[in-house]
């Protein structure tokens, strides 16, 4: 495996890696220094001994083991091995070694993930080990892991360990779980701090470090401060703030170290921390990667880890937490902040400094509570990712807002977002989505799966609210920190005036939501409850006369008629009724109604702040943000359940890409990539390899009927732009001259003989696996003119069932496939099918790039795939794709 950077129980960074022989005084040192208790449960004898002997053997290993440390600044404190048992390769010995002053720090149940994914990759399928029956400590690390355990007692003194190393989702819980609190303790000292030391504070009003310090006693800050100056001298003070020449010197200990340091000295004031034990650091300075000093700021990243701390920033503005209990402000703006009440706060973190500046005020002002603000920065370590962890189960945060001008990690995004998405609202903005990929893709495939395409599935996928404006990401904000989640997309419109009902019923439709006609019932009680001249269709027209009472009953009877999922009210300002007893007569009505959110809107007049029910200036505003978070309780309500695949070889698939040839960029061989087809279910062409025209005239002679002939040459994509494709041939002589013409327009005798296919339509699917990102399915119209008329659809794996229907609805040529003028219903479920094994094979084949099927051949009894051209990510030395997470990444593929 490669070295991995980690988080243990505390929050604190280690770096996981396998041993080696420069390990060798490390490991002595871990087991003789241990206390002989430790000793004793480890090897059952308190003597040194035997823990020197298996030492050396770790470090210079006689068998096929494997062995996995935990190391911090140099220093080992842990190890794990699994060594070789038996006969059986798929079993191994599991130990495990921890330093004493580390225990329950979790470097066990670490290691023991990394050590069972490394195991898995080697074929390892069952760890065993024998345990005094008093160290309870270490079945606890087996039991908490979340691996399937049994235990027996053959004598009264050890128990028998059997861990059963198969995925499950028990497993991927317990893993996820670890991954939450690890997170959420790393940040602690980030956004909640007892302690913090300003490096860099000048002792003369002006300049960042001095305005950090004066915003954090100006906040109040809860905590004990700090300031660093190397130019102070005993007894010193800065702004009334203890002030000190170095970090060392600072009384401890620390959480937090605000730097605001040049950026030529950064690296050493982050190495001068880790020192002096601080937990975490946030980087203000500028000049880093957004100027090209990415090398730079690599080291920032290695000095922080080095010492087990986390790194926000550098160039990031800082961080708030409104909490009465931290009042923080660690940043060197001038910012306005409004309070939340208790449980209603938003959290953001933005990767913009100067729109995060731009949020925070805009929020003030319209008495939306950011309570939790988190400036990213670069990202050079903490992400976006890692804000989510900590805000998903933080008490004071209800809704999680985010600005992102990129996802570094969209394969753990999409575990972490669809997650917390089941139970908090989390609302994105995401910049820089007209920009033109990063790579034109050389497949189909590649080349629709864009970033911002590929994007907007992610977030539709993990239940995330995407949004297009500033604007737009303020007003979801305020609907869902002060309402519920509705339960769906039906809204219903209530208001004094016809024309700006009209447009926010639009500016819903227009959004994806419903406005539904109301049923005789409900119109029959508005009816009775309203003025004559109300129209009581949907919008609901109460008349510009309409008084507070009328406001209530209609609102009563749209929320208790079932048929509206939240409520949007508007209210034209006239001298006829006054403001404030319509605004208490709807929040009257809205409290009284819970589960039916409701927006207000408010014409002609300031919108109110802070209140349960929010208000906005116009109704488009309100329409658009209850359509966004309708779409989160559509997302909700459905069943997150893995799309089920049968009939699909893993192994075989594994074995095949492990050995079929490639090109130099990585492209499967037409026999290798038509033979993947078969293993994992997709009906193709009977198809004959051949090299020559003589060959493939005997092949044509064979299969009967029409043909196609095509060049099977390694690498080539587009094999029409080439003329290397040639169809319905009948005779011996056109199968010849094709051949002959193909081969010599290609440079190659490789190709391939098929029976022609026919269909109603012509469609494409794929699979795109960037490195490091989300894999990516697609579908859309297929053939030649695939690229012209654009009509496509994708979503991001895992499917969850039912996914890949609803991603075939989503095509302007979905009515063909369910018949169209008198033509049969084709055979959607076949294409769905699919999809759903495109999906499998991005988790049991990471090495796959990106998969065309182009045509996909469709009629009303079966679907055919026509042509296949496959891409292989370049290996590591270990056989593995790039960027991938060893313990996460490993879990998905058995789970699937």
């Amino acid at each position: 495996m490669n070295n991995v950077e980690a988080l243990l129980a505390d929050g604190s960074v280690v770096l996981v890696r396998p041993v080696v022989p420069a390990d060798a005084d490390g490991l002595r040192h871990l087991h003789v220094d241990a206390s002989g208790t430790s000793r004793r449960m480890r090897f059952f004898t308190v003597g040194d001994v035997t823990a020197k002997m298996y030492a050396d053997h770790l470090a210079y290993p006689d068998d096929e083991h494997l062995a996995l440390v935990a190391v911090r600044d140099g220093e080992l404190l842990g190890v794990a091995s699994a060594e070789p048992v038996g006969t059986d390769p798929a079993v191994a010995e599991v130990a495990l070694m921890v330093t004493d002053r580390l225990h329950h720090a979790g470097i066990g149940t670490l290691l023991l993930e990394h050590l069972a994914a490394a195991s898995r990759r080697a074929g390892i399928t069952r760890f065993t080990a024998d345990v005094l029956s008093e160290n309870r400590a270490m079945m606890t690390v087996f039991a908490d892991a979340g691996f399937t355990v049994s235990m027996a007692r053959p004598e009264a003194s050890t128990v028998s360990v059997s861990v059963d190393l198969t995925g499950t989702a028990v497993l991927a819980a317990a893993v996820a779980d670890r991954e939450r609190r690890a997170d959420a303790a790393s940040l602690a000292p980030v956004l909640a701090p007892s302690s913090i030391v300003v490096v860099g504070a000048g002792r003369h009003p002006g300049g960042v470090g001095r305005a950090v310090l004066t915003n954090l006693l100006a906040g109040g800050f809860a905590g004990r401060l700090a300031a660093v100056n190397p130019h102070v001298g005993p007894g010193a003070t800065i702004g009334d703030v203890p002030a000190y020449p170095a970090v060392a010197d600072v009384p401890g200990p620390l959480d937090l170290a605000v730097v605001a340091v040049p950026s030529g000295t950064v690296a050493a004031a982050l190495a001068e921390c880790g020192r002096a034990g601080v937990r975490a650091a946030v980087v203000l300075s500028s000049g880093f990667a957004e100027t090209g000093g990415r090398d730079a700021e690599r080291e920032l990243v290695a000095v922080a880890h080095r010492y087990g701390m986390r790194l926000v920033g550098p160039n990031c503005l800082g961080v708030v937490n409104l909490d009465p209990a931290v009042r923080l402000n660690a940043t060197f703006a001038d910012l306005r902040t409004s309070p939340a009440p208790e449980g209603a706060g938003t959290g953001l973190a933005s990767q913009s400094g100067a729109l995060g500046i731009a949020v925070l005020d805009a929020a003030a002002r319209r008495g939306i509570a950011v309570s939790q603000f988190l400036s990213l920065g670069n990202k050079a370590d903490v992400s976006g990712n890692d804000a989510l962890l900590y805000w998903e189960d933080a008490p004071g945060v209800r809704v999680i807002a985010l600005y992102l001008e990129s996802i570094g990690n969209p394969r753990r995004f999409r575990r972490i977002a669809a997650r917390i998405a089941q139970h908090k609202p989390v609302v994105a903005l995401r910049s820089g989505r007209s920009a033109a990929g990063a790579r034109a893709g050389a497949s189909h495939t590649a080349a629709a799966a864009t970033p911002d395409a590929t994007a907007t599935a992610l977030f539709r996928d993990t239940g995330v609210l995407a949004v297009d404006t500033t604007e737009e990401l303020l007003d979801v904000t305020a609907l869902l920190a002060a309402q519920p989640v509705p339960a769906g997309t039906r809204i219903g419109v209530v208001g004094n005036a016809g024309g700006p009902g009209a447009l926010t019923a639009d500016a819903a439709a227009a959004a994806g939501a419903r406005i539904p006609e109301l049923s005789d019932a409900t119109t029959a009680a508005l009816r009775r409850e309203l003025p004559r001249a109300a129209a009581v269709s949907n919008p609901v027209d109460l008349g510009a006369e309409a008084t507070p009472g009328a406001y209530r009953s209609a609102l009563a009877t749209l929320f208790a008629s079932g048929e509206v999922d939240a409520v949007v009210v508007l209210h034209a300002v006239t001298r006829a009724q006054p403001v404030t007893a319509v605004v208490d007569a709807v929040r009257r009505a809205a409290d009284a109604h819970p589960g039916v959110p409701t927006a207000g809107v408010l014409l002609g007049a300031e919108p109110p702040r802070g209140g349960a029910v929010p208000w906005f200036p116009f109704g488009e505003s309100a329409a658009r943000a209850v359509a966004r978070a309708g779409h989160l309780g559509a997302w909700r309500a459905r069943p997150h359940l893995p799309a089920a695949v049968p009939g699909f070889d893993e192994a075989a698939v594994t074995d095949l890409l492990a050995t079929a040839p490639r090109s130099a960029g990585g492209w499967l061989g037409a026999e290798a990539a038509q033979r993947l087809l078969e293993l994992v279910g997709v009906p193709t062409c009977f198809t004959v390899p051949v090299a020559g025209a003589d060959a493939a005239v005997r092949a044509a002679a064979e299969l009967g009927g029409p043909v196609v002939v095509k060049s099977a040459a390694l690498g080539l994509v587009h094999k029409t732009e080439r003329n290397a494709v040639a169809v319905g041939l009948t005779t011996p002589a056109d199968v010849a001259a094709a051949a002959t013409a193909i081969s010599r327009s290609t440079g190659s005798d490789a190709l391939l003989v098929q029976t022609m296919a026919t269909g109603r339509l012509e469609l494409t699917a794929g699979l795109v696996a960037p490195a490091g990102g989300a894999p990516v399915v697609l579908v859309g119209a297929g053939g030649v003119h695939e690229e012209v008329l654009a009509d496509k659809a994708l979503a991001t794996c895992p499917l969850d069932a039912g996914a890949s229907v609803a991603l075939l609805d989503e095509l302007r040529c979905a009515p063909l496939l369910r018949g169209h003028r008198g033509s049969p219903p084709l055979n959607r479920a076949a294409v769905a099918d699919v999809l759903d094994r495109l999906a499998r094979l991005a988790a049991v084949a990471p090495q796959i790039a990106e998969l065309d099927l182009n045509p996909l051949l469709l009629d009303e009894h079966r679907v055919t795939a026509v042509d296949i051209a496959v891409r292989c990510h370049p290996s590591t030395p270990d056989g593995r794709p790039p960027h991938r997470d060893p313990v996460a990444d490993d879990y998905a593929r058995a789970l699937g």
